[in-house]
């Protein structure tokens, strides 16, 4: 089978990281090929004051995250997606 796992890193690494790691090495040693989207809330600290006022807006929807989605799933067809904490 075919998953795709998408998550956000937090800037200090927490359960939700762990959870996110461990599933994928579950998932490969089941046999399973596993696809990742990840995100980094880094780019968030690292952003000039016109940065942060776009991931501001972003929060409503965010439109490079989605486009980047579209044609991961377009090109690679998962079976199954399990978003760990995207927004």
């Amino acid at each position: 089978m075919k998953v795709l796992l998408a998550h956000n890193r937090y800037c200090w690494p927490g359960g939700e990281d762990e959870v996110f790691c461990r599933e994928k090495e579950l998932l490969r040693l089941a046999g399973h090929k596993i696809l990742e989207y990840t995100r980094d809330n880094s780019q968030i600290a690292d952003s000039t004051i016109v940065g942060k006022i776009k991931v501001g807006l972003q929060t409503v929807w965010a439109f490079d995250s989605a486009k980047q989605l579209r044609s991961l799933l377009r090109r690679e067809r998962p079976d199954v997606a399990h978003f760990h904490n995207n927004s």
